[in-house]
């Protein structure tokens, strides 16, 4: 049963009554962000994994680490996922295009479990598949329909059930201004409602007779996600606080919050966020503008954020200057590391035990994944 408040508003109304009781007694001036200086994280180059015959790699989306670290890059444009070892080197290859067994029409979220059971959505049949570790493969096992839901996110929490997130859109946002985190079988019916999260800004596209389309910039404030030791981590981008939530109750177990602030969204970036979608198909006029007038005036705090399964939280700032500071926390919210870290335009994918995975491009253009170590 849902308690009458969720445990993410008792905590922020925590946050907003200890926040008042401590500007009563202090000067507001001294005391108005929570410092985030720290020693830089150095990274040491351990190898690259690049495109190759056995794979001719087109977008590599995920990258996920198993048990005893053999590396998963999924690339959704092939709809394959290609296994190598921890030293880059290649071992084989599995999922494919197609509406078989083992197939995928239209792939969506992916999800690499701690025992190593490999699940991947498609969109187009509503159902996940599972593929199950024997050695260094990954065979197909089952596929399981979820009918009328599209979640953002899903987990499976015994051989019954799954927990599964939606994204909020202007169809499904329901009057109560929140989404639910909820339990279905394998059926595809709902068998409960757990905790609910805030609903992030979104973008409408109306193409004069309603909404024909919706996103969510990382600019705006968003909800973000990450799976780490049995529990589920959540950011509202809005603000640098983190919510762990026990798997599969729902119970949180922890959080914290550092105060930040927000820095201007300049017009320049607005522009440039709403060019992108000068030659889309939609069917709506000056598409740009309509973009631009709902972008709001300042940057949320948190750009992105991943987990560490060595218990580091890394999550991105957005900065002036275009710069996107990234700092490394521990889960008491002590920052440990902070440092603007320069890919050459790469994007990091995941950290896991002292490795950082970052998705980019070789001279050719090809995608590749460079691989670096820290320690903290």
């Amino acid at each position: 049963m849902i308690s009458e408040i969720s445990p993410f508003v008792k905590f922020y109304g925590f946050l907003l009554l200890a926040g008042l009781i401590a500007a009563c007694g202090t000067d507001e001036h001294d005391n108005e962000y929570d410092s985030i200086e720290a020693p830089e994280v150095e990274l040491t180059h351990v190898f690259d994994i690049t495109d190759s015959d056995e794979t001719m790699m087109s977008n590599i989306v995920d990258v996920q680490i198993a048990s005893d670290e053999l590396i998963l890059l999924t690339d959704w444009q092939q709809s394959q996922v290609h296994v190598y070892d921890d030293n880059g080197q290649y071992l084989n290859s599995f999922l494919g295009s197609g509406g078989g067994p083992g197939e995928v029409e239209s792939m969506g979220q992916t999800l690499l479990t701690p025992d190593d059971q490999f699940f991947v959505l498609d969109f187009s049949t509503r159902s996940i598949s599972q593929f199950t570790r024997s050695s260094n493969e990954w065979n197909f096992e089952t596929r399981v329909a979820l009918r009328d839901f599209f979640p953002s996110w899903y987990y499976p929490i015994d051989e019954d059930s799954w927990l599964i997130h939606e994204a909020g859109t202007p169809w499904t946002v329901d009057e109560e201004d929140s989404l639910f985190v909820k339990q279905i079988d394998h059926d595809g019916d709902e068998l409960a409602e757990l905790v609910g999260f805030p609903i992030g800004e979104l973008i409408t596209i109306d193409g004069g007779g309603g909404p024909v389309s919706a996103m969510s910039p990382a600019y705006h404030p968003r909800n973000i996600f990450e799976f780490g030791d049995g529990y589920l981590i959540h950011n509202y981008s809005e603000h640098l606080a983190f919510t762990f939530y026990e798997i599969p109750s729902m119970e949180v177990t922890g959080s914290f919050h550092l105060e930040r602030p927000a820095y201007p969204l300049s017009s320049e970036t607005k522009e440039e966020y709403a060019g992108r979608f000068t030659d889309s198909q939609l069917p709506v006029d000056n598409i740009e503008q309509m973009i631009y007038d709902q972008m709001r005036d300042e940057k949320a705090v948190v750009r992105n954020f991943t987990y560490d399964s060595t218990g580091y939280i890394w999550a991105q700032l957005h900065g002036e200057d275009g710069k996107h500071p990234w700092i490394i926390l521990d889960k008491e919210g002590n920052v440990l590391a902070n440092s603007i870290l320069e890919f050459d335009g790469g994007d990091l994918r995941t950290v896991h035990a002292g490795r950082v995975y970052i998705r980019s491009e070789d001279d050719s253009g090809l995608p590749m994944v460079e691989v670096y170590e820290y320690e903290i």
